[in-house]
């Protein structure tokens, strides 16, 4: 009797076993013997088959399941369990059930590689996600979850989130016809089969030949095998892959440039796509673009992905190599569409498409690029970089030496527009020129002008030659800056914000050259002082700059009074955080890191400065220069007039002290100057003020030492 309880003892039957047995372990006996003693051993110990001595042998045969069949049962029965869970609103289990699925697939994922993903797995995958959305749009439901079942809610929707964008083209071509994607799935999977049969014999044939040693392998397998270092039949296979990449090449049309395109769009912003790899991508692209229009839109996204890295940001900065890459990007974008006319710009899409169904322009390509749009983020970059660096360090003025190469950019995009007749963006760009000009003597602009024509001739002689870099020479001096045009173009174009911002940025140019009652006019003629207040924090700044530099204007004209009403407000404690220069560092003022970094971005750059010891120099001379003669004239009043408050409250401070030592700071000095003034004893007060270091920075400095 068999072991087997009415099983065949025939040779036949143990070979059908023996084959079944290398299909589930996946490995040959190792002794290849066909003992019934062992093998029914093994049988008795893995396997009870439970089988009544009196049914026949025939019909209670033992079931093999293939690795397949196998993977597919197991998908099946966390599916139901999945669509059980659901039903129920049971999300832990379901959380469970999906953690288990995910790690079937990765189980099965040579059998997914060959067959394709199944249906039932994108199916339950969809099921899942309508679920999902469904529960989230019903707020009663969700709020009356328990707290294991919400919190098993929230990870669950978190991993379904991340596990369905590898799996997106199979899920939108099942919505659009799941017969259809099922069709496709079983057709390669009955392919796969096919291979798989062939192979098989194949194994067979070269496991004879092998052992025989009469294998006739080609000299190209040969070589092959020993390169790869895998079996015969894997090389076998090779030269068909290696040769495929070979068999035609890409043909670049418009079609195919737009569907890059718009693959590299759809990454852009996902973490797996790093903007390195996008940027190599659109710099393929742009190496085989034909079409013009096609060329502007993969420069615009160039442009877009390298500012993407910083502007999420706000306290990260582009470094200088990139900011270089970014501006040389836009100066190439700007020259292709100077050099085509067939390309016009507009502000947005909608102006476009709207000026393109009138058919005004048929032969004129309508495209949306905002060139002022990139000079200002360009600008804001250079600007977050300048405040990540130490200003005492060569670096930094390595940085502010690309400031000449911006204001090139600018002038180039401000004269484009003006060109197409575009003058309210002309007016944004020529903005961005005023802000890095207007704090700058125009001594100190000539000088960085030929400093960098110096440095572009030597760059230019190094590629084309010494005749190339004189006409570059007089390019570049036809693009100077003049302060009055770019001034006028923004008050005849701008919006109300860029004509408060230029006004602002006169003033400050006026008072920076002496040309205070110019200045003083434009000031009083706007009415800005009754309405700053209500404006944003940055124009303040600027308000609180033009200001003092007026204030000092008046000083070095001999305006003493003038000077005093314009420094008066601002020199009342919080000088510092009044011009931008510097964080509030009050003990009780509570701020949160958004607020923290927003001051931050606000600062003004090192080099744009005012000195603030000057400033207070000159604040305090004024003032003592007007409160010692206010105070000797009323000296019984019982409700004095006061026109220095601060003044006062040093003079009060210094005498309540019971030991004075010699002055040090410039209050100190000032201070004991106003002191000795109002004793009488002007030599002294003389002596003190001028003694101080700080007259040194004012311009035409003997003059006001004469003056005072």
């Amino acid at each position: 009797m068999s072991k087997f309880w009415g099983g065949s003892d025939s040779s036949d039957n143990e070979d059908d076993v023996s084959e079944d047995k290398d299909v589930l372990s996946g490995s040959d006996n190792e002794d290849g013997s066909s003992d019934e003693g062992g093998e029914g051993e093994e049988g008795e110990k893995a396997i009870d088959w439970g089988i009544d001595s009196d049914s026949e042998g025939e019909e209670d045969k033992r079931v093999v399941k293939s690795v397949r069949d196998k993977r597919y049962e197991e998908m099946h029965k966390l599916i139901e369990s999945l669509e059980k869970d659901m039903k129920e609103a049971d999300w832990v289990n379901i959380n469970t059930e999906f953690q288990s699925l995910s790690v079937w697939i990765k189980k099965a994922s040579n059998l997914i590689n060959k067959e394709g993903v199944p249906g039932p797995f994108i199916s339950i995958l969809i099921q899942l996600e309508d679920y999902l959305k469904q529960t989230l749009a019903d707020k009663e439901a969700k709020k009356a979850m328990s707290k294991n079942n919400s919190k098993a809610f929230n990870t669950f929707a978190q991993k379904l989130k991340k596990n369905n964008k590898d799996y997106q083209a199979e899920i939108d071509s099942f919505r659009k016809n799941p017969a259809a994607f099922n069709k496709a799935v079983v057709k390669k999977a009955k392919k796969a089969d096919d291979e798989s049969d062939e192979e098989d014999v194949d194994d067979v044939d070269i496991k004879a030949l092998a052992k025989t040693k009469k294998a006739a392998v080609s000299d190209e397998e040969d070589d092959e095998e020993l390169q790869t270092g895998k079996g015969a039949r894997k090389a076998g296979k090779k030269p068909q892959q290696a040769a495929a990449p070979v068999q035609a090449k890409i043909v670049w049309t418009d079609e195919l440039v737009a569907d890059k395109l718009d693959e590299v769009v759809k990454k852009r912003g996902m973490k797996k796509a790093t903007p390195k790899e996008l940027i190599e991508q659109l710099k393929e692209l742009l190496a085989n673009v034909k079409s013009a229009q096609k060329k502007v839109e993969v420069y615009m996204q160039i442009i877009a992905i390298m500012f993407d890295r910083t502007s999420a940001n706000i306290t990260k900065a582009m470094k200088p190599g990139a900011w270089n890459r970014a501006r040389g990007y836009i100066a190439e974008l700007l020259q292709l569409l100077s050099s085509d006319s067939s390309l016009v710009l507009k502000e947005s899409a909608s102006e476009a498409a709207a000026e393109t169904e009138d058919g005004s322009l048929p032969a004129v390509a309508q495209i949306s690029v905002n060139l002022t749009s990139f000079v200002e983020q360009l600008d804001t970059e250079f600007t977050k970089g300048l405040h990540h660096v130490d200003p005492h360090t060569h670096e930094y003025v390595d940085r502010l030496r690309q400031e000449s190469l911006f204001l090139e950019l600018a002038a180039q995009v401000q004269e484009y527009y003006e060109k197409h007749g575009d003058h309210a963006q002309a007016a944004r760009t020529a903005m961005k020129r005023l802000e890095h000009i207007y704090y700058k003597h125009d001594t100190i602009s000539e000088k960085l002008e030929e400093a960098h024509l110096e440095r572009q001739k030597e760059a230019q002689k190094k590629k084309e030659g010494a005749a190339e870099a004189s006409a570059d020479e007089k390019k570049s001096t036809a693009a100077g800056v003049d302060m009055e045009k770019l001034c006028v173009l923004i008050y005849t174009y701008g919006d109300e914000r860029l004509k408060t911002n230029a006004l602002l940025c006169h003033v400050y140019h006026h008072a920076l050259h002496d040309r205070f009652h110019q200045g003083r006019d434009l000031m009083l003629m706007s009415h800005l002082q009754d309405n700053i207040q209500h404006m944003d924090a940055r124009m303040q700044v600027l308000f609180n700059r033009a200001m003092v530099q007026l204030g000092l204007s008046a000083f070095r004209k001999g305006y003493i009074y003038e000077a005093h009403s314009c420094l008066s407000d601002i020199c009342s404690g919080k000088t510092r955080e009044y011009l931008a220069q510097g964080m509030s560092s009050a003990r009780f003022q509570e701020k949160n890191p958004e607020q923290e970094k927003l001051e931050k971005l606000r600062q003004v750059p090192f080099h744009m400065h005012i000195n603030l010891d000057l400033l207070d120099t000159v604040h305090l001379t004024t003032a003592m220069l007007l409160e010692i003669p206010n105070m000797a004239a009323h000296p019984h009043d019982i409700r004095p007039k006061v026109i220095s408050r601060a003044l006062r409250r040093s003079l009060d401070s210094y005498e309540k002290n019971y030991f004075t030592g010699p002055p040090e700071s410039t209050r100190d000095y000032c201070v004991v100057a106003a002191r000795a003034l109002a004793k009488g004893d002007w030599k002294r007060t003389e002596e003190l003020l001028l003694g101080l270091p700080a007259w040194g920075l004012v311009q035409n400095s003997e003059d006001v030492k004469t003056m005072l």
